[in-house]
């Protein structure tokens, strides 16, 4: 019989969705939610969501305008208790966003006799700066006798501010890049709509060199609140004003699958962002053998070998992220060295295998 395995998150997030499939293979996945969004794909899994209880209606209605991805969400606790008892999980892994759901499925699991893990998208930024968090998440798992992982960490030491801390990386499809003759530069951007971003910077540099070069720039994005429509509105505005509407297309809500067809026609995958915690498409795009020019922030720029398969630039520094994309512009060959090296990178680091092997220390 399959071990169980329930996740409690904010939403099924795309950055889930080759873990779920894998680990379906060898166990039984469940996943309870506190919203659902329009790009997500339940192919693997179907998320569940629980009706909400009367003080969390309440609540998100004091605070929504606080209220981002339902943060005051949270089920009636004698439902949740039900519902944990009669699927009775044998692993219970928490995205702790929330801290009245995150509460309650604590208490109820340790009295089940559940075992939880903790799993947070950190980087190495957050283990330097911040040791009382550190310390509270040790002793945490040491209460509780829980564990802890982030797929965007390895260097763990053995001491008080580790306690039971553990690396599981992210799993995306692997695929190699079948060589294109284009004489166009392809690039890509995969995100939300949202100011953090740094689309505006991107378009204006696209706009410094579309006079003197050849390419092509694919804007892929979420549109799904008020915000994020602010922000594509405003994105095809300078566009606009910048007279390169036949260079730059943009394209919101695509299906999750539809996203890869991009990656594969695509040369590279361009990040902008500031203060990007983990951004999955920088993953999915080296996955796919399509490098990467990603900011020193980005908490995913932990997969990229720089000047291997992809390229690191110092964040919001325009001029160093043009001369990152003059790079790839100004030699094909660069493109099809990087792609090559990620393909053979990704496939000997973040198998199936590597991922299942880690993922099994959780339950021990």
């Amino acid at each position: 019989m399959k071990r169980t395995i329930l996740f409690i998150c904010p939403r099924f997030h795309t950055n889930l969705f080759q873990t779920i499939k894998t680990l379906n293979k060898k166990y039984s996945v469940d996943m309870l939610v506190a919203n659902k969004q329009i790009i997500e794909d339940y192919t693997f899994l179907k998320p569940i969501i629980l009706k909400e209880s009367i003080i969390s209606k309440i609540l998100m209605k004091i605070f929504s305008k606080f209220n981002k991805n339902n943060r005051f969400y949270f089920p009636n606790f004698i439902k949740l208790y039900d519902f944990l008892k009669n699927k009775l999980p044998d692993l219970i892994i928490i995205r702790n966003y929330n801290k009245i759901f995150g509460l309650f499925v604590i208490i109820i699991a340790k009295f089940l006799g559940i075992k939880i893990v903790f799993y947070e998208q950190l980087d190495k930024s957050f283990f330097k700066k911040h040791k009382l968090k550190l310390l509270f998440f040790s002793i945490r798992n040491y209460v509780l006798s829980s564990k802890f992982y982030t797929p965007i960490f390895n260097s763990f030491k053995k001491n008080i501010f580790f306690y039971n801390f553990f690396y599981v990386p992210f799993l995306v499809e692997i695929k190699k890049k079948i060589k294109k003759k284009n004489k166009t530069t392809n690039f890509l951007f995969v995100g939300k709509f949202i100011p953090r971003k740094n689309l505006l910077l991107l378009i204006k540099i696209f706009s410094e060199l579309h006079r003197n070069y050849n390419f092509k720039l694919y804007i892929i994005g979420e549109v799904s609140s008020q915000l994020h429509k602010n922000y594509y509105e405003s994105v095809r505005r300078q566009i606009s004003i910048n007279r390169i509407t036949n260079k730059i297309k943009i394209y919101k809500n695509l299906k999750y699958k539809k996203i890869f067809n991009y990656y594969r026609l695509c040369d590279v995958l361009i990040m902008p962002s500031i203060n990007e915690p983990a951004s999955i498409s920088v993953l999915e795009s080296l996955g796919q053998g399509t490098p990467v020019i990603c900011g020193n922030n980005n908490g995913t720029n932990f997969y990229i070998k720089n000047k291997y398969n992809g390229l690191i630039f110092d964040e919001n520094n325009k001029k160093e992220l043009k001369k990152k994309i003059l790079f790839f512009i100004k030699s094909k060959k660069n493109i099809n060295k990087f792609s090559q090296n990620s393909f053979i990178y990704f496939k000997k680091n973040y198998s199936e295998k590597k991922f299942l092997n880690q993922f099994e220390k959780l339950f021990k």
